[in-house]
């Protein structure tokens, strides 16, 4: 079941793994849905979909992020805290916020399905956002090894 959360001080709808077929099922109402990367998480040990909404001066929207986990957290246990309402903020601490997107590499001119960080969404909150930074490496290229002009966090 989906669970609106707040950790971190952060607001957003969290979805465990086992709960995909209802976000798929809400996909007209989310901007930028994309139902390959979701079929890409399925099985994710390390990655987790999330819904942020946003209101501005024409409307509400609801845009698709995702949680990534670079530490080998155990997801499950997680999951099972956050439809119990037991979770912390301390069970956040090494995920970030992630948007999915395809990366070209200038130098070799390939292109990655990558997950990159959504800076964005910490706003406001320099000291998360550097945390998180600190916690979760570059990646580079994965066919020349050069740095990307974008915080790429996880190739898929």
């Amino acid at each position: 079941m989906k669970q609106e959360i707040n950790p971190e001080g952060l607001q957003f709808t969290y979805f465990a793994n086992t709960d995909l077929d209802e976000l798929i099922r809400l996909q007209s109402q989310i901007e930028r849905f994309d139902l390959s990367m979701i079929n890409q998480i399925k099985n994710s040990l390390c990655i987790r979909a999330i819904l942020v909404s946003f209101n501005w001066s024409f409307g509400k929207t609801t845009d698709l992020y995702y949680l990534l986990w670079n530490n080998g957290e155990e997801l499950e246990a997680l999951d099972e805290k956050v439809a119990k309402d037991a979770y912390t903020s301390e069970d956040f601490k090494y995920s970030i916020i992630t948007r999915a997107q395809k990366t070209k590499c200038f130098e070799c001119g390939k292109i990655s399905d990558t997950l990159v960080m959504e800076s964005i969404l910490y706003f406001g909150n320099d000291e998360l956002c550097k945390s998180k930074e600190q916690r979760t490496p570059w990646k580079s290229c994965p066919h020349c090894g050069a740095k990307f002009r974008i915080y790429v966090v996880k190739i898929l």
